[in-house]
């Protein structure tokens, strides 16, 4: 990839892939506020829901997957910091929102190791590099093959009641797509970027991308409450059996089917997003360097807004505040993302966790 175009030369990052981040935590930002909003009081932000979360969080871990090739080298062996680094942030953001519940007089229990909101990310991303030498010696097809098996399998044996443990819900749907991304690496990535827009009417390929991109949005918006709710659920990672079989008329087929095509599926957004994201730097390369401050920031913001009613409040007023999310995810995403200072901070917890694993060594 051309690197005068699409690197920022102080640091060596890759702005084609920060602009993808930055997209996505926007996406992240506005799925999380139309949710909090009252989603189903509105067909449109009902579909525009349904509509990022049928991809967002698949296209996270894909692109985590191919940064995390360089988390186990054959040269520098195992980066075991990462894995420090993800349950720190982790463990950071559990007690920050426990706290919020404490400020606000409820009474809730603490439990690290049951992971059913947004830190989920952090702890599974944790595991997915601890388990990145075991797929650097492991032939892709056969990795890809038992993780696909494992993800098909684990709806049947993971419930609604259990699947916040350990995040496994989540942990084994998206282990393939992480895993896929892993694979392909950086100089895949790259490789394919540039031979795809060195073609004669790569343009055409672009413009075609980013239409079938937000073509979708119609897509959803047209289709049955039912199906687009069924693709939402599927795509998240809590799609377990004992849930989507009732959607399913409890065929275990139909619910094998299903989950397979959620792979086809991100398969597809991946193409589009590599086709369609653009090269030069821009405010969605900033956002994307700042993605894990927006991801950790914006859900103690909005678990602080829900405290209080807010939303109420403001529905109360007018409701023309439903289409609110789409101005608010815009504005809250590049206020949080403004901090620099921020992202020194989370640079210096991972020199910290460096310098704890090499003390261990």
């Amino acid at each position: 990839m051309s690197e005068q175009k699409a690197a920022k030369p102080s640091t060596g990052r890759i702005a084609y892939f920060d602009n993808a981040k930055g997209l996505l935590i926007f996406l992240v930002v506005l799925g999380h506020l139309i949710s909090y909003m009252a989603a189903n009081d509105s067909h449109l932000l009902f579909s525009v829901n349904a509509w990022i979360y049928s991809f967002h969080m698949p296209m996270f871990i894909f692109i985590s997957g191919i940064f995390s090739s360089k988390a186990y080298t054959k040269e520098k062996g195992f980066r075991g910091e990462n894995v420090i680094f993800y349950m720190a942030l982790c463990l950071i953001f559990r007690l920050l929102a426990h706290f919020i519940d404490l400020a606000f007089g409820l009474d809730v229990s603490f439990n690290f190791f049951k992971q059913g909101s947004a830190p989920w990310y952090l702890f599974v991303m944790a595991i997915y590099t601890l388990c990145t030498p075991l797929f650097a010696r492991v032939k892709p097809s056969v990795m890809l093959s038992i993780l696909l098996i494992a993800s098909v399998a684990s709806g049947f044996w993971i419930t609604y009641d259990t699947r916040a443990l350990f995040a496994c819900g989540k942990l084994f749907s998206y282990a393939p797509i992480f895993a896929a991304g892993y694979y392909i690496g950086i100089g895949k990535a790259g490789e394919f970027h540039d031979k795809v827009f060195a073609l004669k009417h790569a343009n055409v390929l672009r413009v075609l991308a980013v239409l079938a991109f937000f073509g979708a949005i119609v897509v959803f918006y047209l289709m049955p409450d039912s199906y687009a709710s069924a693709i939402r659920r599927m795509s998240t990672g809590w799609n377990e059996f004992d849930v989507m079989g009732k959607a399913l008329h409890g065929s275990a087929a139909a619910f094998i089917v299903a989950r397979l095509l959620v792979y086809v599926q991100t398969a597809v957004w991946a193409l589009i997003f590599l086709l369609g994201i653009p090269q030069r730097r821009s405010f969605l390369t900033t956002w994307g360097e700042r993605s894990l401050q927006v991801y950790i920031l914006h859900m103690l913001v909005i678990y602080s807004l829900d405290r209080i009613a807010f939303n109420d409040m403001m529905l109360a007023y007018t409701h023309w505040w439903l289409l609110s999310p789409f101005i608010v995810a815009i504005i809250l995403t590049a206020i949080l993302a403004a901090p620099k200072f921020l992202q020194t901070w989370t640079n210096a917890l991972k020199s910290l966790c460096k310098k704890a694993v090499r003390k261990q060594s």
